[in-house]
């Protein structure tokens, strides 16, 4: 019997070392997961709160940024484009006509910002935004006589046609956020690009004189514009500590 337990004593020590070396994987993994979950809540974390002023393709807004852990942030705010008119941006051939484009924005959004690597300069971004406002409209209007055969139609026969488009709603937003979140001191600058995801736009046609009955088509129209849904997003922010 002692012999026999001479025999087996190596596989039992081994057996023990590799029992005690799975419980302390284990530990370290728990530990590792802990130090991971603490990291994103972080329950200690002096929590910064900061200002933001911003200028891109959405023309001005602001933001209040606060600081949940050194992984995460949170921002709200709103951005405002006023109403941008472009005159006679497309010529018509054998045509004499003025043409407008005006385009009109406003929205509020809540964007989380996470932090994947130890890295400070790179964020990915996402969240959602409610447009208030999202338009788009065209307006066409003769300026001198069209033949069509031997008949005339002077600019008022014909009339003027607008095609206007709104993507009013709620949209998802993804992207990312470049450079420093927070500043060290007081001031700091950071880059934002991304795009939203908006509603299939609706569609509605308005006309004078010859093309006063337009309406018929509106539905035409909103099929033919439909996957016109993404706003890109190119945005420079400046930043001001509060806290």
């Amino acid at each position: 019997m002692k012999k026999q337990l001479l025999l087996y004593m190596p596989l039992l020590l081994l057996g023990m070392l590799l029992f005690e070396t799975q419980l302390q994987a284990q530990d370290n993994s728990q530990v590792a997961l802990q130090d991971s979950v603490l990291e994103i809540i972080s329950p200690h974390y002096k929590t910064p709160i900061v200002l933001s002023v911003f200028v891109g393709t959405q023309s001005f807004g602001g933001d209040v940024k606060i600081g949940i852990s050194k992984m995460l942030a949170v921002r709200a705010g709103a951005a405002f484009l006023p109403q941008q008119t472009g005159k006679n941006l497309i010529s018509i051939t054998d045509f004499k006509s003025d043409n407008t484009m005006l385009l009109e924005s406003t929205n509020a959004h809540l964007f989380v910002d996470f932090k994947p690597f130890k890295s400070n300069d790179f964020r990915l971004v996402g969240g959602l935004a409610y447009f208030t406002t999202a338009t788009a409209s065209f307006e066409v209007q003769p300026t001198d006589n069209f033949m069509f055969g031997d008949i005339v139609y002077t600019p008022d026969d014909i009339g003027k046609l607008k095609a206007a488009l709104s993507w009013q709603g709620v949209a998802p937003y993804v992207g990312i956020s470049l450079f420093r979140g927070f500043p060290k001191k007081v001031f700091n600058i950071t880059l934002d690009l991304g795009t939203y995801y908006l509603k299939a736009p609706e569609a509605h046609f308005t006309g004078t004189g010859s093309l006063a009955n337009n309406s018929q088509n509106d539905k035409q129209l909103a099929e033919n514009v439909s996957e016109y849904r993404w706003l890109p997003l190119l945005q420079l922010s400046f930043n001001f500590k509060l806290k």
